[in-house]
């Protein structure tokens, strides 16, 4: 869910459940994030970040390396798909793995082409996206081929 000027992704909830798609939403819970399926129509809540989240449902928790596809807003990003977040490290902590397993999810970061900047101070925690999508580009991750 888009939080604090992120590009809105209630567009791409719509086109999920047009086309019959499982949708899970990440869910703090105790400095971890987690994915729990959402439904729609179901009600979110505000989390103490104030980012509207699901209510919480051990039932329907997905591992993240389980999930096909992950969408992420981001507040800003470079060429290379590195990703600038709203700085909990949430989503670095969550898909580590893939630093070793690379394949799935497969990490997109959606956002405004005004929200690149020419580079980020990359830490050896910074999990890149693999690709990144603006209104006027793909970006893929260097580390990637095309």
């Amino acid at each position: 869910m888009a939080f604090n000027g992120e590009l809105d992704t209630q567009l791409l909830l719509d086109v999920i459940w047009k086309k019959r798609k499982a949708c899970y939403l990440p869910y703090i819970k105790d400095n971890q994030m987690l994915f729990i399926k959402y439904e729609e129509g179901e009600q979110l809540i505000k989390n103490r970040l104030g980012i509207l989240e699901p209510i919480f449902d051990a039932k329907k928790i997905i591992y993240p390396q389980k999930i096909d596809l992950v969408i992420v807003p981001l507040v800003g990003f470079d060429e290379n798909a590195n990703r600038l977040g709203n700085g909990g490290g949430y989503y670095d902590r969550t898909f580590i793995f893939k630093k070793q397993q690379p394949n799935k999810p497969y990490l997109i970061g959606i956002g405004y082409e005004c929200q690149k900047i020419p580079s980020l101070d990359i830490k050896d925690w910074d999990v890149p996206m693999d690709m990144i999508v603006t209104e006027s580009f793909f970006y893929t991750c260097a580390q990637k081929p095309v």
